[in-house]
């Protein structure tokens, strides 16, 4: 379902109970669940995109576009992520890009780049606002139908239930945190976690 902005609304009103705008208008909930893509981006960083960068001879660090840089990447080979404190102190093996850090909105590359590289960035990046009624959101089909929640949430804030509120909104943040980590971060099973014994042992008590 492509799950548009008159949808989101629809879904929304349903669980408020108020089909027809009447104590909550379509305006306000539009801007909560436009508001709710913001969140879900920043929070899951789940809208993803790649880029590129040039470096430049002598420069360490490079401004990118995007909420967070989720890898990088230098002739389709991944570069090791480190921190800032750590810059100059693991061992480079030569002087093409080995390494690379996020710091203050940009990206600094190790070792300091002695010539033109051309960098991939796999980052996250911002949500787009859904400006119209057959509009659709640009998060991914997974993270689509929290929206609703977060505009619920909105909802009762506005007619002062606190405590539903709070309710609604931690069944957002849990399904936010099941998406993000157990769907799209879940890591690939280990061949020791398919291996079969080789022999049974049987215990006895």
């Amino acid at each position: 379902m492509a799950y548009t902005r008159a949808d989101i609304l629809s879904s929304v009103r349903a669980l408020l109970n108020e089909t027809t705008a009447g104590f909550w208008t379509d305006a306000e909930i539009d801007t909560w669940t436009n508001d709710g893509q913001r969140d879900i981006a920043t929070k899951a960083l789940c809208i993803e995109s790649k880029s590129t960068i040039a470096t430049v001879n002598g420069t360490l660090e490079y401004a990118y576009t995007g909420i967070a840089v989720r890898s990088a990447g230098y002739l389709n080979k991944s570069l090791t992520k480190i921190t800032p404190i750590q810059i100059g102190h693991p061992p480079a093996n030569g002087t093409i890009p080995q390494f690379w850090y996020e710091w203050g909105g940009k990206i600094g590359i190790l070792p300091v780049p002695d010539a033109v590289y051309t960098i991939d960035l796999y980052t996250a990046i911002d949500s787009v606002d859904m400006a119209t009624g057959a509009a659709t959101s640009n998060l991914p089909q997974l993270f689509r139908l929290p929206m609703i929640l977060y505009g619920v949430y909105r909802a009762l804030i506005k007619d002062r239930k606190f405590a539903q509120a709070a309710q609604v909104y931690s069944i957002y943040i849990n399904e936010l945190q099941f998406s993000r980590l157990d769907v799209i971060e879940r890591k690939p099973d280990t061949r020791d976690s398919k291996k079969i014994p080789d022999r049974l042992v049987s215990q006895t008590g």
